[in-house]
């Protein structure tokens, strides 16, 4: 028995890593259709060659909103909802609608996300976070070490992530499956639970609904 779960153990590991593609390409510019892969290399290729090297920082870049009509004053915001706040209390002329919106837009900067930092989980791993420093602005940095390496490290934990997500979504298709499996079991039943038509002159005659009042009963049946 053991032998037996041991073989069916591997088996599964084999077919996990040689036919599921855990690793998407999560730049936007791919997303229709998705560009999946089933091993780490092909996908960090696709991803060095079609996004450039410097996608770890661009990709889904951090927006932050900096306040143009506020005259004299260097207001920043890290949430939509903070700048929304802000444009309502300050600048209630352009609180409304498309102008809203509009205003937004055009405070919106985008500037790369900080160097080792993951795009999906928004974080330093730990793993690098032991060995960087910071500069004079606070800005992690590589120090004495190769960094090319960290580069590695980094992308390592992205698709960890991407793995994982992948196989938490299997459980989900699986759950989908029996809501639909269930569903169609439900309507089988209830179809099944009608009362039977008739036949007359060849075309079936639904049955007398239960809603239809009985004084047109003979009406429907005609």
């Amino acid at each position: 028995m053991l032998r037996s779960g041991v073989v069916c153990h591997d088996r599964y590991r084999f077919h996990v890593g040689r036919d599921m593609h855990f690793y998407s390409c999560i730049s936007p510019d791919c997303a229709s259709p998705p560009q999946l892969f089933s091993r780490l290399e092909e996908w960090k290729s696709h991803m060095d060659r079609e996004h450039s090297r410097g996608w770890l920082q661009d990709v889904h870049t951090p927006i932050r909103w900096h306040c143009q009509a506020c005259e004299g004053e260097d207001q920043w915001f890290e949430e939509e909802e903070a700048i929304e706040m802000h444009i309502e209390q300050m600048h209630p002329e352009y609180s409304k609608g498309p102008e809203l919106e509009a205003w937004k837009e055009t405070f919106e900067v985008k500037a790369p996300r900080p160097a080792y930092t993951c795009p999906v989980c928004n974080s330093i791993p730990d793993k690098l976070a032991a060995i960087l420093k910071p500069d004079a602005e606070g800005r992690p940095t590589a120090v004495a070490t190769n960094d090319e390496s960290l580069r590695n490290e980094l992308l390592k934990h992205i698709a960890q992530h991407l793995k994982e997500i992948g196989l938490v979504s299997i459980h989900f298709l699986y759950d989908a499956d029996e809501d639909a499996a269930s569903s169609r079991a439900s309507a089988a039943n209830n179809i099944n639970s009608l009362p039977a038509g008739r036949w007359l002159d060849g075309n079936l005659v639904p049955p007398v609904p239960s809603y239809l009042d009985e004084e047109y009963h003979d009406e429907w049946r005609l």
